[in-house]
Protein backbone atom coordinates (compact mmCIF):
# COMPACT_ATOMS: atom_id res chain seq x y z
CA UNK A 1 0.00 0.00 0.00
CA UNK A 2 1.30 3.70 -0.35
CA UNK A 3 0.50 7.33 0.37
CA UNK A 4 0.02 10.05 -1.00
CA UNK A 5 -0.15 12.85 1.23
CA UNK A 6 -1.22 16.17 0.81
CA UNK A 7 -1.13 18.96 2.89
CA UNK A 8 -2.57 22.64 2.10
CA UNK A 9 -0.41 24.52 4.62
CA UNK A 10 -0.36 28.10 5.23
CA UNK A 11 2.53 29.00 3.36
CA UNK A 12 2.16 26.54 0.51
CA UNK A 13 1.22 23.17 -0.36
CA UNK A 14 3.26 20.09 0.10
CA UNK A 15 2.64 16.26 -0.89
CA UNK A 16 4.57 13.80 -0.11
CA UNK A 17 4.33 9.63 -1.16
CA UNK A 18 4.95 7.09 1.74
CA UNK A 19 5.37 3.01 0.91
CA UNK A 20 3.58 1.80 4.08
CA UNK A 21 6.46 1.16 6.07
CA UNK A 22 7.00 4.83 6.23
CA UNK A 23 9.93 5.30 3.21
CA UNK A 24 9.39 8.73 1.20
CA UNK A 25 9.61 7.59 -2.48
CA UNK A 26 8.60 11.36 -3.95
CA UNK A 27 7.75 14.79 -2.90
CA UNK A 28 7.01 18.33 -3.77
CA UNK A 29 6.57 22.08 -2.55
CA UNK A 30 4.62 24.95 -4.35
CA UNK A 31 4.20 28.04 -2.48
CA UNK A 32 0.96 29.61 -2.38
CA UNK A 33 -0.44 33.17 -2.16
CA UNK A 34 -4.10 34.53 -1.02
CA UNK A 35 -5.63 38.00 -2.24
CA UNK A 36 -6.16 40.98 0.22
CA UNK A 37 -7.72 44.19 0.61
CA UNK A 38 -5.82 47.40 1.06
CA UNK A 39 -5.97 46.84 4.81
CA UNK A 40 -4.17 43.42 4.74
CA UNK A 41 -6.69 41.95 6.67
CA UNK A 42 -8.63 39.78 4.16
CA UNK A 43 -6.75 36.80 3.19
CA UNK A 44 -8.65 35.10 0.85
CA UNK A 45 -8.24 32.34 -2.14
CA UNK A 46 -10.28 30.65 -5.38
CA UNK A 47 -10.72 27.29 -4.00
CA UNK A 48 -10.81 25.76 -7.70
CA UNK A 49 -7.53 27.12 -8.58
CA UNK A 50 -5.65 26.01 -5.50
CA UNK A 51 -7.87 22.63 -5.89
CA UNK A 52 -6.05 22.93 -9.59
CA UNK A 53 -3.04 23.52 -8.68
CA UNK A 54 -2.91 20.97 -5.30
CA UNK A 55 -4.09 17.88 -7.47
CA UNK A 56 -1.66 18.72 -10.44
CA UNK A 57 0.84 18.67 -7.94
CA UNK A 58 -0.60 15.55 -6.35
CA UNK A 59 -0.84 14.18 -9.35
CA UNK A 60 3.07 14.90 -10.79
CA UNK A 61 4.34 13.68 -7.60
CA UNK A 62 2.84 10.31 -7.58
CA UNK A 63 3.94 9.65 -11.31
CA UNK A 64 7.84 10.55 -10.11
CA UNK A 65 6.94 7.66 -7.47
CA UNK A 66 6.54 5.32 -10.15
CA UNK A 67 3.80 2.92 -8.51
CA UNK A 68 3.73 -1.10 -9.21
CA UNK A 69 0.81 -1.08 -11.75
CA UNK A 70 -2.18 -1.82 -9.81
CA UNK A 71 -0.72 -0.68 -6.61
CA UNK A 72 -2.92 0.14 -4.07
CA UNK A 73 -3.12 3.98 -3.04
CA UNK A 74 -4.69 5.99 -0.46
CA UNK A 75 -4.84 9.93 -0.40
CA UNK A 76 -4.58 11.57 2.77
CA UNK A 77 -5.34 15.42 3.04
CA UNK A 78 -4.45 17.52 6.49
CA UNK A 79 -4.56 21.30 6.05
CA UNK A 80 -3.94 24.52 7.83
CA UNK A 81 -6.54 24.65 11.17
CA UNK A 82 -9.08 27.77 11.25
CA UNK A 83 -8.93 28.02 6.83
CA UNK A 84 -12.45 27.41 5.58
CA UNK A 85 -14.90 27.44 2.66
CA UNK A 86 -17.82 29.04 2.95
CA UNK A 87 -21.16 27.26 0.73
CA UNK A 88 -23.96 28.07 -0.76
CA UNK A 89 -27.34 25.56 -0.90
CA UNK A 90 -26.00 23.82 -3.76
CA UNK A 91 -22.38 23.18 -2.41
CA UNK A 92 -20.50 25.83 -4.40
CA UNK A 93 -18.10 27.92 -2.73
CA UNK A 94 -19.33 31.51 -1.67
CA UNK A 95 -16.17 32.49 -0.22
CA UNK A 96 -12.60 30.66 0.97
CA UNK A 97 -10.21 32.76 3.55
CA UNK A 98 -7.08 31.62 5.08
CA UNK A 99 -6.37 30.51 9.01
CA UNK A 100 -4.84 33.99 9.01
CA UNK A 101 -7.67 36.19 7.83
CA UNK A 102 -7.95 38.40 9.92
CA UNK A 103 -11.42 40.45 8.49
CA UNK A 104 -13.49 40.01 11.96
CA UNK A 105 -12.70 43.42 13.66
CA UNK A 106 -12.77 44.29 18.12
CA UNK A 107 -16.51 45.47 18.43
CA UNK A 108 -17.72 41.90 16.68
CA UNK A 109 -15.80 40.14 19.46
CA UNK A 110 -17.01 42.48 22.11
CA UNK A 111 -20.12 41.47 21.46
CA UNK A 112 -19.69 37.87 22.27
CA UNK A 113 -18.14 39.29 25.83
CA UNK A 114 -21.06 38.16 28.25
CA UNK A 115 -21.09 34.34 26.41
CA UNK A 116 -16.89 33.95 26.80
CA UNK A 117 -16.84 32.07 29.88
CA UNK A 118 -19.49 29.11 28.08
CA UNK A 119 -17.86 29.32 25.23
CA UNK A 120 -14.64 29.08 26.48
CA UNK A 121 -15.97 26.16 28.76
CA UNK A 122 -17.90 24.12 25.69
CA UNK A 123 -15.54 24.72 22.82
CA UNK A 124 -12.21 24.82 24.93
CA UNK A 125 -11.17 28.45 23.15
CA UNK A 126 -12.12 31.96 23.92
CA UNK A 127 -13.59 33.65 20.64
CA UNK A 128 -11.45 35.39 18.38
CA UNK A 129 -11.03 36.78 14.17
CA UNK A 130 -9.62 33.30 13.33
CA UNK A 131 -12.79 31.60 13.23
CA UNK A 132 -15.49 30.36 11.36
CA UNK A 133 -18.05 31.50 13.75
CA UNK A 134 -16.79 34.45 14.22
CA UNK A 135 -15.98 35.52 10.66
CA UNK A 136 -19.97 34.40 9.60
CA UNK A 137 -20.80 36.91 13.03
CA UNK A 138 -19.11 39.82 11.14
CA UNK A 139 -20.09 38.67 7.92
CA UNK A 140 -23.87 39.20 8.43
CA UNK A 141 -23.38 42.86 9.84
CA UNK A 142 -20.71 44.03 7.24
CA UNK A 143 -20.90 41.35 3.95
CA UNK A 144 -25.00 41.04 4.51
CA UNK A 145 -24.95 39.97 0.23
CA UNK A 146 -22.41 37.28 0.82
CA UNK A 147 -23.82 35.76 4.45
CA UNK A 148 -27.36 35.57 2.47
CA UNK A 149 -25.92 32.88 0.17
CA UNK A 150 -23.74 31.19 3.07
CA UNK A 151 -26.11 27.72 4.27
CA UNK A 152 -22.50 26.21 5.47
CA UNK A 153 -18.92 25.65 6.04
CA UNK A 154 -16.24 22.93 5.78
CA UNK A 155 -12.73 23.40 6.81
CA UNK A 156 -9.90 23.50 3.91
CA UNK A 157 -9.00 19.89 4.31
CA UNK A 158 -12.65 18.89 4.67
CA UNK A 159 -13.52 21.03 1.30
CA UNK A 160 -10.82 19.48 -0.53
CA UNK A 161 -11.77 15.80 0.50
CA UNK A 162 -15.29 16.94 -0.89
CA UNK A 163 -14.23 17.81 -3.98
CA UNK A 164 -12.45 14.85 -4.66
CA UNK A 165 -15.31 12.82 -3.58
CA UNK A 166 -18.32 13.91 -4.07
CA UNK A 167 -18.84 13.21 -0.31
CA UNK A 168 -18.78 15.88 2.50
CA UNK A 169 -18.11 14.89 5.79
CA UNK A 170 -16.39 16.88 8.93
CA UNK A 171 -13.05 15.50 10.96
CA UNK A 172 -13.27 15.81 14.76
CA UNK A 173 -9.99 17.76 14.68
CA UNK A 174 -10.38 20.07 12.25
CA UNK A 175 -14.07 20.88 12.85
CA UNK A 176 -13.45 21.82 16.32
CA UNK A 177 -11.73 25.00 15.25
CA UNK A 178 -14.72 26.07 14.23
CA UNK A 179 -16.00 27.16 17.64
CA UNK A 180 -19.27 25.28 16.56
CA UNK A 181 -18.36 22.35 18.60
CA UNK A 182 -18.71 20.30 21.89
CA UNK A 183 -14.83 19.83 23.39
CA UNK A 184 -16.23 17.12 25.66
CA UNK A 185 -18.97 15.69 22.97
CA UNK A 186 -16.93 15.81 20.25
CA UNK A 187 -20.18 16.73 18.20
CA UNK A 188 -21.97 19.71 17.02
CA UNK A 189 -23.47 21.79 19.99
CA UNK A 190 -26.37 23.20 19.94
CA UNK A 191 -25.58 25.87 22.53
CA UNK A 192 -22.80 27.15 20.45
CA UNK A 193 -24.78 27.34 17.61
CA UNK A 194 -27.72 29.64 19.32
CA UNK A 195 -25.06 31.71 21.26
CA UNK A 196 -23.87 32.63 17.47
CA UNK A 197 -27.11 32.96 16.39
CA UNK A 198 -25.94 30.39 13.17
CA UNK A 199 -28.37 27.45 13.97
CA UNK A 200 -29.52 27.15 10.20
CA UNK A 201 -26.50 26.40 9.36
CA UNK A 202 -25.95 22.60 7.79
CA UNK A 203 -24.25 20.67 9.97
CA UNK A 204 -22.32 16.98 7.95
CA UNK A 205 -21.37 14.18 10.10
CA UNK A 206 -18.05 14.81 12.17
CA UNK A 207 -15.53 11.94 11.22
CA UNK A 208 -12.54 10.71 13.14
CA UNK A 209 -8.96 11.72 11.52
CA UNK A 210 -7.80 9.37 8.87
CA UNK A 211 -11.46 7.94 7.96
CA UNK A 212 -11.94 6.44 4.45
CA UNK A 213 -14.46 9.15 3.09
CA UNK A 214 -14.87 7.68 -0.42
CA UNK A 215 -12.89 6.92 -3.32
CA UNK A 216 -11.97 10.09 -6.30
CA UNK A 217 -14.90 11.19 -8.65
CA UNK A 218 -14.50 9.24 -11.59
CA UNK A 219 -14.20 12.78 -13.30
CA UNK A 220 -11.50 13.98 -11.19
CA UNK A 221 -9.60 11.15 -11.68
CA UNK A 222 -9.63 11.34 -15.41
CA UNK A 223 -8.79 15.16 -14.95
CA UNK A 224 -5.66 14.70 -13.50
CA UNK A 225 -4.55 10.87 -14.55
CA UNK A 226 -5.22 9.23 -11.04
CA UNK A 227 -6.49 5.87 -10.77
CA UNK A 228 -9.88 5.15 -10.66
CA UNK A 229 -11.02 3.60 -7.02
CA UNK A 230 -8.31 5.76 -5.18
CA UNK A 231 -9.85 5.81 -1.57
CA UNK A 232 -9.79 9.35 0.18
CA UNK A 233 -8.57 10.18 3.98
CA UNK A 234 -9.84 12.98 5.58
CA UNK A 235 -6.96 13.10 7.74
CA UNK A 236 -6.60 15.21 11.28
CA UNK A 237 -6.07 19.22 11.11
CA UNK A 238 -2.05 20.14 10.37
CA UNK A 239 -0.87 20.43 13.56
CA UNK A 240 -2.38 17.29 15.40
CA UNK A 241 -0.95 15.43 12.11
CA UNK A 242 2.32 16.90 12.95
CA UNK A 243 2.01 15.81 16.36
CA UNK A 244 0.93 11.83 15.24
CA UNK A 245 4.25 12.71 12.82
CA UNK A 246 6.44 13.34 15.53
CA UNK A 247 5.43 9.91 17.65
CA UNK A 248 3.61 11.81 20.28
CA UNK A 249 0.83 8.89 21.63
CA UNK A 250 0.87 9.12 25.20
CA UNK A 251 0.31 11.90 27.89
CA UNK A 252 2.76 14.50 28.45
CA UNK A 253 4.61 14.12 24.96
CA UNK A 254 5.20 17.71 24.19
CA UNK A 255 5.35 18.64 20.46
CA UNK A 256 7.15 21.88 18.90
CA UNK A 257 5.97 22.47 15.27
CA UNK A 258 8.10 25.28 14.11
CA UNK A 259 7.00 26.52 10.85
CA UNK A 260 4.90 29.33 9.48
CA UNK A 261 3.36 29.38 12.79
CA UNK A 262 4.25 27.52 16.12
CA UNK A 263 2.27 25.79 17.74
CA UNK A 264 3.20 24.09 20.98
CA UNK A 265 1.29 21.16 22.23
CA UNK A 266 0.94 18.67 25.23
CA UNK A 267 -0.91 15.54 25.17
CA UNK A 268 -3.05 14.97 27.90
CA UNK A 269 -5.74 12.25 28.67
CA UNK A 270 -8.72 14.50 29.34
CA UNK A 271 -9.84 18.36 28.35
CA UNK A 272 -8.13 20.72 30.32
CA UNK A 273 -9.44 24.46 31.26
CA UNK A 274 -6.82 26.80 31.51
CA UNK A 275 -8.09 29.45 34.24
CA UNK A 276 -7.03 32.17 32.59
CA UNK A 277 -7.94 31.43 29.77
CA UNK A 278 -4.64 31.23 28.15
CA UNK A 279 -4.28 28.47 26.94
CA UNK A 280 -6.45 26.15 24.66
CA UNK A 281 -7.81 22.21 24.32
CA UNK A 282 -7.66 20.41 21.07
CA UNK A 283 -9.18 17.42 19.94
CA UNK A 284 -6.69 14.77 19.36
CA UNK A 285 -6.49 11.19 17.97
CA UNK A 286 -8.25 8.54 20.25
CA UNK A 287 -9.67 9.20 22.93
CA UNK A 288 -6.46 12.14 23.87
CA UNK A 289 -6.35 15.79 23.66
CA UNK A 290 -3.95 18.40 23.04
CA UNK A 291 -3.10 21.53 25.65
CA UNK A 292 -1.52 24.13 23.15
CA UNK A 293 -0.20 27.09 23.98
CA UNK A 294 1.32 29.52 20.06
CA UNK A 295 4.71 31.13 19.63
CA UNK A 296 3.00 32.71 16.85
CA UNK A 297 3.65 34.00 13.38
CA UNK A 298 7.82 32.77 14.14
CA UNK A 299 7.97 31.94 10.37
CA UNK A 300 6.17 34.44 8.89
CA UNK A 301 7.83 36.75 10.92
CA UNK A 302 11.46 35.54 9.40
CA UNK A 303 9.70 35.55 5.53
CA UNK A 304 8.80 39.21 6.20
CA UNK A 305 12.09 40.25 7.19
CA UNK A 306 13.55 38.08 4.10
CA UNK A 307 11.23 40.39 1.77
CA UNK A 308 11.96 43.45 3.77
CA UNK A 309 15.66 42.91 3.15
CA UNK A 310 15.43 41.77 -0.23
CA UNK A 311 17.05 38.56 0.25
CA UNK A 312 16.37 35.00 -0.74
CA UNK A 313 17.22 33.86 3.13
CA UNK A 314 18.41 35.44 6.52
CA UNK A 315 22.07 34.10 6.29
CA UNK A 316 23.09 31.19 9.07
CA UNK A 317 23.80 32.83 12.81
CA UNK A 318 26.89 31.15 14.75
CA UNK A 319 27.00 30.79 18.43
CA UNK A 320 29.67 34.15 17.82
CA UNK A 321 26.54 36.56 17.37
CA UNK A 322 25.49 35.03 21.06
CA UNK A 323 28.00 36.83 22.36
CA UNK A 324 28.67 39.68 19.91
CA UNK A 325 24.55 40.25 21.05
CA UNK A 326 25.51 40.30 24.35
CA UNK A 327 29.04 42.98 24.69
CA UNK A 328 26.73 44.82 22.45
CA UNK A 329 23.09 45.06 24.42
CA UNK A 330 20.84 44.37 21.20
CA UNK A 331 18.09 42.35 22.09
CA UNK A 332 14.69 42.60 20.28
CA UNK A 333 11.32 41.12 21.13
CA UNK A 334 9.95 39.83 17.32
CA UNK A 335 6.65 37.89 18.67
CA UNK A 336 3.78 37.73 20.57
CA UNK A 337 4.06 38.25 24.96
CA UNK A 338 3.43 34.83 26.16
CA UNK A 339 2.09 35.85 29.03
CA UNK A 340 -1.56 37.18 27.19
CA UNK A 341 -3.18 34.29 25.04
CA UNK A 342 -2.38 31.14 22.81
CA UNK A 343 -4.14 33.30 20.28
CA UNK A 344 -1.44 35.49 18.66
CA UNK A 345 -3.72 36.94 16.79
CA UNK A 346 -5.09 39.44 19.99
CA UNK A 347 -1.66 40.18 21.55
CA UNK A 348 0.28 43.15 21.28
CA UNK A 349 3.04 42.28 19.07
CA UNK A 350 6.09 45.25 19.06
CA UNK A 351 9.40 45.32 17.32
CA UNK A 352 11.70 46.70 19.82
CA UNK A 353 15.15 46.88 19.78
CA UNK A 354 17.33 47.76 23.00
CA UNK A 355 19.81 49.56 21.48
CA UNK A 356 20.68 51.29 18.06
CA UNK A 357 18.12 49.62 15.05
CA UNK A 358 20.80 50.28 12.55
CA UNK A 359 23.68 48.13 14.45
CA UNK A 360 21.19 45.80 15.26
CA UNK A 361 20.37 44.74 12.29
CA UNK A 362 23.53 43.52 11.89
CA UNK A 363 22.35 40.60 14.39
CA UNK A 364 18.89 40.30 13.02
CA UNK A 365 19.44 36.75 11.63
CA UNK A 366 20.35 35.66 15.39
CA UNK A 367 17.71 37.99 16.58
CA UNK A 368 14.97 35.76 14.57
CA UNK A 369 16.48 32.57 16.03
CA UNK A 370 16.76 33.97 19.29
CA UNK A 371 12.63 35.11 19.54
CA UNK A 372 12.16 31.80 18.22
CA UNK A 373 13.49 29.87 20.70
CA UNK A 374 12.49 32.14 23.34
CA UNK A 375 9.18 32.10 22.38
CA UNK A 376 8.69 28.31 22.38
CA UNK A 377 10.01 28.08 25.68
CA UNK A 378 7.86 30.40 26.86
CA UNK A 379 4.73 28.86 25.48
CA UNK A 380 6.54 25.52 27.03
CA UNK A 381 6.26 27.42 30.54
CA UNK A 382 2.88 28.37 29.93
CA UNK A 383 2.04 24.68 29.51
CA UNK A 384 3.58 23.45 32.97
CA UNK A 385 1.83 26.73 34.68
CA UNK A 386 -1.36 25.00 33.62
CA UNK A 387 -1.00 21.14 34.21
CA UNK A 388 1.82 21.44 36.73
CA UNK A 389 3.24 18.12 35.10
CA UNK A 390 6.93 18.58 33.72
CA UNK A 391 6.84 17.00 29.98
CA UNK A 392 7.56 13.39 29.52
CA UNK A 393 9.58 14.70 26.37
CA UNK A 394 9.08 17.51 24.25
CA UNK A 395 9.39 16.97 20.26
CA UNK A 396 11.19 19.22 17.99
CA UNK A 397 10.07 19.58 14.54
CA UNK A 398 9.41 21.95 11.57
CA UNK A 399 10.90 23.31 8.84
CA UNK A 400 12.34 26.16 11.24
CA UNK A 401 14.00 23.74 13.63
CA UNK A 402 17.12 22.93 11.29
CA UNK A 403 19.08 25.52 12.76
CA UNK A 404 21.49 23.81 14.89
CA UNK A 405 21.82 27.40 16.92
CA UNK A 406 18.35 27.12 17.80
CA UNK A 407 18.55 23.66 18.71
CA UNK A 408 21.86 24.74 21.18
CA UNK A 409 19.23 27.82 22.52
CA UNK A 410 15.96 25.22 23.37
CA UNK A 411 18.72 22.91 24.70
CA UNK A 412 19.78 25.52 27.56
CA UNK A 413 16.38 26.54 28.11
CA UNK A 414 14.37 22.93 28.40
CA UNK A 415 16.99 21.25 30.11
CA UNK A 416 14.53 19.61 32.57
CA UNK A 417 12.92 17.39 30.49
CA UNK A 418 14.30 15.22 27.42
CA UNK A 419 14.15 17.05 23.93
CA UNK A 420 14.55 15.49 20.85
CA UNK A 421 14.64 16.61 16.76
CA UNK A 422 12.27 14.42 14.78
CA UNK A 423 14.16 13.05 12.20
CA UNK A 424 12.16 14.49 9.31
CA UNK A 425 10.74 18.14 10.10
CA UNK A 426 7.52 17.77 7.55
CA UNK A 427 5.84 15.50 10.30
CA UNK A 428 2.24 16.83 9.04
CA UNK A 429 2.34 15.01 5.80
CA UNK A 430 3.80 12.17 8.01
CA UNK A 431 1.14 12.47 10.07
CA UNK A 432 -1.82 12.19 7.98
CA UNK A 433 -0.42 9.62 6.04
CA UNK A 434 0.16 7.21 9.69
CA UNK A 435 -3.57 7.52 10.20
CA UNK A 436 -4.52 7.12 6.60
CA UNK A 437 -2.68 3.77 6.98
CA UNK A 438 -4.32 2.77 9.87
CA UNK A 439 -7.63 4.03 8.74
CA UNK A 440 -7.37 1.17 5.89
CA UNK A 441 -5.86 -1.41 7.78
CA UNK A 442 -8.00 -1.19 11.21
CA UNK A 443 -5.87 -3.97 12.86
CA UNK A 444 -3.08 -1.61 13.26
CA UNK A 445 -2.47 0.77 15.46
CA UNK A 446 -0.95 4.39 15.35
CA UNK A 447 2.87 3.08 17.50
CA UNK A 448 2.97 0.19 14.91
CA UNK A 449 2.87 2.36 12.08
CA UNK A 450 6.20 3.31 10.90
CA UNK A 451 7.38 1.81 13.85
CA UNK A 452 11.11 1.65 12.71
CA UNK A 453 11.43 5.32 11.90
CA UNK A 454 10.05 6.48 14.98
CA UNK A 455 11.98 4.41 17.14
CA UNK A 456 14.99 5.10 15.49
CA UNK A 457 14.50 8.89 14.23
CA UNK A 458 14.72 11.56 16.96
CA UNK A 459 17.89 12.64 17.83
CA UNK A 460 18.57 13.80 20.88
CA UNK A 461 19.35 17.24 22.08
CA UNK A 462 21.58 18.05 24.96
CA UNK A 463 23.46 21.71 25.67
CA UNK A 464 25.94 22.93 24.50
CA UNK A 465 29.18 21.97 26.79
CA UNK A 466 30.10 25.71 26.96
CA UNK A 467 28.27 27.00 30.94
CA UNK A 468 29.64 30.46 29.37
CA UNK A 469 26.68 29.48 26.36
CA UNK A 470 24.24 28.64 28.75
CA UNK A 471 24.88 31.30 31.67
CA UNK A 472 24.43 33.97 28.30
CA UNK A 473 21.27 32.63 27.02
CA UNK A 474 19.27 32.12 30.70
CA UNK A 475 19.98 36.16 30.73
CA UNK A 476 18.99 36.64 27.90
CA UNK A 477 15.63 35.13 27.98
CA UNK A 478 14.82 36.28 31.53
CA UNK A 479 15.74 40.20 29.99
CA UNK A 480 13.30 38.67 27.17
CA UNK A 481 10.57 37.67 29.59
CA UNK A 482 10.89 40.63 31.49
CA UNK A 483 10.41 43.45 29.28
CA UNK A 484 7.03 41.59 28.30
CA UNK A 485 5.65 42.08 31.56
CA UNK A 486 7.11 45.85 31.37
CA UNK A 487 5.56 46.67 28.10
CA UNK A 488 2.56 45.05 29.83
CA UNK A 489 2.49 47.32 33.08
CA UNK A 490 2.77 50.25 30.78
CA UNK A 491 -0.14 49.10 28.72
CA UNK A 492 -2.19 48.47 31.62
CA UNK A 493 -1.31 52.16 33.25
Amino acid sequence: MYVAALDVGTGGLHVAVYTAPGTVIAEAYLEIGYSSDETGRFLEFDPEVLFTRSMNLLAGTIRRASLPEHAQLVLAVTGQRHGSVFLDQQMQPVLAVANLDGRVDPATLQGLQEDFGKIFHLAGRIPSEIFPATRLLWMREHQREVYGRIRGFLMINEWFTYRMTGVARCERTSISESLLVSLSHAAWSDELFSIFGLSELSRWEIVPPGTIVGTLDPSVARQFGLPNHTAVSLSAADTQCAAVGSGATSAGDVVVVNGSTTPVVMVTKQPILDPLQRTWTDLYVDDLFLLESNAGRTGMVYRDMVKLLSCQELPEASIDAVFEAQRRGISANLMPDPEQSVDFHQCPQELRFTADPIAALTLLPYLMMENTAFAVAANIAELLRVTGETPRRILLTGGSSRSELTQSILAVLLADAPLFLTETYDTTARGAAMLALVAANPKLSLEEVFSEGNQHGRKPLAPPASSRFADVIQERYLGWRQRYRDMALRNSG
